[in-house]
């Protein structure tokens, strides 16, 4: 005898099938595209603290909805953005490129990159490695010059530093596993340490499968949609309250602005904080490089914003703390290229832009540009 199901039991039946099958059809119909890939971690723990990524991945980059700015890279056997792997037995002259996402530079095709540009300018003469990892601020980058220092000897060493490089070396203002920040040492000073070991979830792996969940996440990005949905929804619900009661459920009165890809605020302590924050970099660098400051050389994002609208020199966060920064490299004797000069003089002869449409990282161009900016370096001239 046939059993008989309840006509809402069917209706869900059916419903539950066509989801499944949308779902589905998505899922195939992404993998035709180029989605951007996850890239898994390799663990850190505290006899391998410096994060990179898992060796020998290959990897696809695009951004926003349409797949904008298409790239295909790997990682090499040391978990660094590369077509090659590093060798720590070579006696040839290592320049070291330490940076976040800038050098890591996943948008932009290897060949085109400033440590491959500025490799090819050497033409042998020395060995160009780049250490560029996502998030990195100056905090982290005294720990991977540290291990850099310890594993590859460098002859010099470059540090890119951008916008965000400054307060974010704090807990404050930023907090992730993986990563060192400056905490204070016994004897009150600033020191690169990290705040916690990761291991690869197996979970996060099994769903960076799924070309769907890696679009909804990678090109529309959901957690973003998400936090502004909850910001709306918050808003709305104090609108008739007060600015106290607003500040107290974490509502701000008013947007902060953006300057430069980061917030605009002056705050008294974020500057005060970021100023700290550059004498301690400044400070322990000649002992986590093992090298002079002849030989190290600081390159600094330009606020690029200022060449294309002529309004150069404003005093918004990145422009206060690129002005202090490179006052206190040039006294400590450190070698200083500052990318604002370039780009403005580049930008009043060619008009070309230096960034993505809507991605603030360097394009092509401007990693060109600044490996030659390096090449031209007398220092490094010099040296090779």
């Amino acid at each position: 005898m046939r059993a008989h199901y309840p006509p809402v039991v069917l209706s869900m039946c059916a419903i539950l099938i066509s989801v499944i099958m949308v779902f589905l059809s998505l899922e195939i119909g992404l993998r035709f595209f180029p989605v951007r890939s996850y890239l898994p971690y390799g663990a850190v723990t505290i006899d391998d603290p410096v994060v990179h990524y898992q060796p020998q991945q290959e990897f696809v980059y695009s951004t926003y909805w349409n797949f904008q700015d298409q790239n295909e890279g790997m990682t090499n056997a040391q978990g660094y953005v590369s077509d090659f792997d590093y060798q720590t037995e070579d006696k040839t002259p290592l320049v070291a490129v330490i940076g976040d996402s800038y050098i890591e530079a996943r948008m932009v095709p290897f060949q085109n990159t400033v440590q491959e540009t500025l490799r090819r300018g050497l033409n042998g003469r020395a060995r160009v490695y780049g250490f560029g990892f996502s998030g990195s601020p100056l905090s982290q980058y005294l720990a991977v010059a540290r291990m850099v220092r310890d594993a590859y000897k460098p002859d010099m060493m470059v540090f890119n530093i951008v916008s965000n490089d400054f307060d974010e070396s704090f807990t404050a203002y930023r907090n992730i596993p993986r990563f060192h920040y400056f905490i204070k040492d016994k004897a009150g000073d600033w020191y690169p340490e990290l705040i916690g070991t990761y291991q690869n979830s197996w979970i996060k792996e099994l769903v960076s499968h799924s070309a769907l969940v890696r679009y909804i996440y990678f090109h529309l990005n959901i957690s973003d949609t998400i936090n502004d949905l909850l910001f709306e929804w918050r808003s709305l619900t104090v609108s008739m309250t007060t600015d106290d009661t607003r500040e107290q459920l974490n509502v701000p009165v008013k947007d902060v602005p953006v300057a430069d890809n980061i917030s605009a605020d002056m705050s008294p302590e974020r500057i005060s904080l970021s100023r700290e924050g550059i004498d301690a970099f400044l400070t322990l660098l000649p002992e986590m490089t093992g090298l002079p400051p002849a030989q190290i050389i600081l390159m600094i994002d330009g606020q690029r914003y200022d060449i294309y609208t002529g309004t150069e020199g404003s005093e918004e966060f990145f422009g206060v703390m690129r002005s202090y920064l490179m006052k206190q490299a040039l006294a400590r004797s450190y070698q200083v290229v500052d990318m604002h000069d370039v780009f403005a003089k580049d930008y009043a002869r060619h008009q070309k832009k230096f960034e993505f449409e809507q991605d603030g990282h360097w394009n092509a161009y401007a990693h060109g540009l600044a490996g030659q900016a390096l090449l031209d370096q007398t220092t490094l001239k010099n040296r090779y």
